[in-house]
């Protein structure tokens, strides 16, 4: 049997070494991938939650806003017509259906109410026969 010289058994084992620290380096390479690849799913899908949640967020504050824009419309048209039966409008029933209109039509009302608040405003501050609201 030839005798293996010393130079090459040491040649050989850097070559297998290297060999496997380039497939421990290949490995190491692979699960950072994999991990990356994982956090960037995870980000992705708390992207898309905040979003959902956003979204979600949005219909409710569109459903409050258009719930008191109806709250308003009504309040306003009920007390514009009571005080157009009775033929006058004291002046705080004036300045608060004035802020109610003020506020309506910021937060994006239209409509009858418009119409309404014009006759509204051409109404006496004081009871047609005189007086108070109580007819005396």
């Amino acid at each position: 049997m030839d005798k293996i010289p010393d130079g090459a058994i040491l040649q050989m084992f850097l070559t297998f070494a290297s060999v496997v620290m380039s497939g421990i380096m290949a490995y190491l390479v692979y699960l950072m991938q994999q991990r990356s690849r994982a956090k960037d799913l995870q980000d992705a899908q708390r992207e898309r939650e905040r979003e959902r949640k956003d979204e979600q967020r949005e219909q409710e504050r569109a459903a409050i806003k258009d719930g008191i824009c109806a709250v308003l419309r009504d309040h306003i048209i009920r007390t514009c017509m009571q005080c157009e039966r009775d033929g006058y409008a004291p002046v705080q029933v004036s300045e608060s259906v004035s802020h109610m209109v003020s506020s309506y039509f910021t937060l994006g009302g239209n409509g009858v109410v418009k119409s309404v608040y014009e006759g509204f405003r051409k109404l006496p501050h004081v009871h047609p026969e005189g007086g108070n609201a109580n007819g005396k």
